[in-house]
């Protein structure tokens, strides 16, 4: 009984000992390979704007004065998942975990799981470094 109450709580902790800031960095070279720029007009972010764009908020650009967000045009913009999350799920998925079992450790439902196991496994589907059309 304690071997896997300690498994549950491993499993769960996973999501906090992410490293944040280095996560951070390898979404933008994965979606923002040209820099932290308006998706609208190409022009760098202004000092604060860029601080809320790093913090996934959303935000303005100075220039063209419409929003700006992270995970724009990204299959994260319309997600309810944080990106740690989404981390460890990819991972369990992975490892074959049972959608059930994921949803349980990661506190999310069978739909969202399984909703993200059929985007990771679909051939040709824009996840990471392609636009999503809107």
């Amino acid at each position: 009984m304690f071997n896997e109450d300690l498994k549950k709580n491993a499993t769960m902790e996973l999501v906090n000992l992410i490293d944040q800031d280095r996560l951070r960095c390898w979404f933008l070279s994965i979606f923002h390979k040209s820099g932290i720029v308006c998706c609208h007009c190409g022009k760098p972010l202004s000092e604060l704007a860029t601080k809320s764009f790093l913090e996934y908020r959303i935000t303005s650009c100075v220039h063209c004065r419409k929003k700006v967000h992270f995970f724009r045009n990204t299959p994260f913009s319309s997600a309810k998942i944080p990106p740690e999350k989404f981390i460890v799920l990819a991972f369990l998925l992975d490892l074959d975990v049972p959608v059930a079992k994921i949803a349980e450790v990661l506190h999310l439902s069978d739909a969202s799981v399984r909703d993200w196991k059929r985007k990771l496994s679909v051939p040709g589907m824009p996840l990471l470094g392609e636009k999503v059309s809107q």
